[in-house]
């Protein structure tokens, strides 16, 4: 996990553009850039109909294994795309973020 966050790090210093490592594979590096340059493109305004979906999809990866390898990438992307949960939400799209980012925090709270 932590080759995966100094990634994400590399990601966000690069303003999206993922660097190639020796120790992820291209495919990999390639996916997880389009999935935060997806989230990094969100806003208050984002279109309901397709952020709604993302941002579930998103919520629905962390409850899923809110404690595993992957859930501070996933609780990255919420927090990405934070602004539109707050501000135009679809129905229940809240209610999930909430959910999912509360079960990462007691799965994830009393770890060292």
């Amino acid at each position: 996990m932590l080759r995966l966050i100094g990634v994400v790090r590399s990601c966000l210093a690069l303003g999206g553009n993922l660097p190639a490592s020796p120790c992820v594979a291209p495919g990999v590096i390639n996916k997880l850039a389009e999935r935060i340059g997806s989230w990094r493109s969100v806003h208050a305004n984002s279109d309901s109909a397709e952020t709604d979906s993302l941002v579930l999809e998103c919520a629905r990866l962390l409850a899923g294994d809110p404690g595993g390898e992957q859930a501070p990438l996933w609780t990255f992307g919420l927090a990405a795309m934070s602004e539109y949960v707050a501000w135009r939400p679809g129905d229940g799209v809240a209610d999930a973020v909430v959910d999912a980012l509360l079960a990462a925090d007691r799965a994830l709270r009393d770890r060292p």
